[in-house]
C-alpha cells in the first residue's frame, strides 16, 4: 500500500472513530470481562540459569540439532526462513552456511545470545511488577519438588486448586 493510501485510509478511519455510528457500535458491545491473571514467575540465580543454558545447549547440539536444520533446508525451507524460527535455527543456519567457521564458535556465539535473551525476560519481568503486574514467584531453588509444591500452594491460596 503506498502512503498515500495509508494516510487517507487513517483519515477514514479516525474520521469513523469520532462519528455517531461509532459511538451506537461501541455501546452495543457486551461489556469487557474483568479479567485477573494469575501470573506465576520462575528465577534461579543467574549462575545457575546460565549453566543450565551451557548444558541444554550442549545437548541439543549433541542431539542432532545441527542435523535437523539441515534436513528442514534440505525439505525445500530457505535459510531466511530458518534464521527467523528463533535464535537455535537462526545460529545453526549460519554454521551450516558457512558464516559460523566451526562448532566451538557456534557454541559460543549461540550461548552468548540466549543468555542476553534470558537476561531479557527477566528485564520484562521486573518491567510487569513495575507496572502493578502481580507475579507470584516460585521458589528460587533447583529442587524440582519444592519448586512444584511451591507453584501447587500459590495456586491453592488463589483458590485454582480445589
Amino acid at each position: 500500500m503506498l502512503i498515500r493510501e495509508r494516510v487517507i485510509r487513517a483519515i477514514e478511519i479516525e474520521k469513523f472513530m469520532q462519528s455517531e455510528e461509532c459511538k451506537l457500535l461501541r455501546s452495543s458491545l457486551p461489556k469487557r470481562p474483568n479479567i485477573v491473571p494469575l501470573v506465576l514467575g520462575t528465577t534461579l540465580p543467574r549462575e545457575e540459569v546460565y549453566k543450565r543454558i551451557a548444558q541444554r545447549l550442549k545437548e541439543r547440539l549433541d542431539n542432532g540439532m545441527i542435523e535437523e536444520v539441515e534436513q528442514l533446508h534440505n525439505r525445500g525451507n530457505s535459510w531466511e526462513r530458518l534464521e527467523k524460527l528463533g535464535l537455535e535455527y537462526r545460529y545453526v543456519s549460519f554454521f551450516l552456511e558457512n558464516k559460523i567457521n566451526d562448532k566451538d564458535t557456534l557454541f559460543d556465539e549461540l550461548y552468548r545470545s540466549i543468555c542476553h535473551f534470558a537476561k531479557r525476560q527477566e528485564t520484562w519481568f521486573r518491567g510487569m511488577e513495575k507496572k502493578g503486574v502481580a507475579i507470584n514467584w516460585l521458589p528460587s531453588t533447583t529442587d524440582i519438588n519444592t519448586r512444584f509444591n511451591g507453584a501447587l500452594r500459590i495456586l491453592e491460596d488463589a483458590n485454582i486448586m480445589r
